[in-house]
């Protein structure tokens, strides 16, 4: 889940950028130079996220390329990102998505309502009774985030 952003304008304003940036992270790494690109799979980008990065209030974003000029023209790359909004009201999903958002948003064992919630629960207590290196890595991720975006880790 995308973290709760302390400078939510800048991170809605580089939204996109930043799903560009993950998809070519993720073609990057899957074609071998030289390799003919039609060996380039679909690739899915999924956030989720806590806060409207689009501002429509809509539970489910489905984004792909298109074409300005042709937009009943099938563009298909392969890319698609798809961002979860937790909080949205707008448009219908399926009711074990609606569950899934609803422990995203509040993960505790109350929330864990189907057997994959459960799972996921499993896993999640797991990861709390090793608390103290899940805090370590969460505040090196941070800190070298932070670096980064202040342009002194590169």
């Amino acid at each position: 889940m995308e973290p709760d952003q302390n400078n939510k304008a800048k991170d809605i304003a580089v939204f996109p950028r930043r799903s560009r940036f993950y998809h070519a992270i993720i073609d990057s790494r899957s074609l071998k130079s030289g390799e003919d690109f039609g060996k380039l799979k679909q690739v899915y980008v999924i956030f989720i996220c806590n806060y409207d990065p689009f501002g429509y209030d809509r539970v489910l974003y489905t984004i792909k390329n298109r074409c300005l000029e042709e937009p009943e023209m099938n563009y298909d790359d392969g890319a698609e990102t798809i961002v979860l909004y937790t909080k949205g009201t707008k448009g219908t999903i399926s009711e074990e998505l609606k569950q899934f958002l609803n422990y995203m948003e509040n993960t505790d064992q109350n929330n864990a309502v189907n057997e994959d919630l459960k799972d996921i629960q499993k896993m999640v207590d797991v990861v709390k009774r090793d608390g103290e290196v899940s805090l370590q890595y969460m505040k090196s991720f941070e800190h070298d985030q932070l670096m980064y975006e202040e342009g002194r880790l590169g």
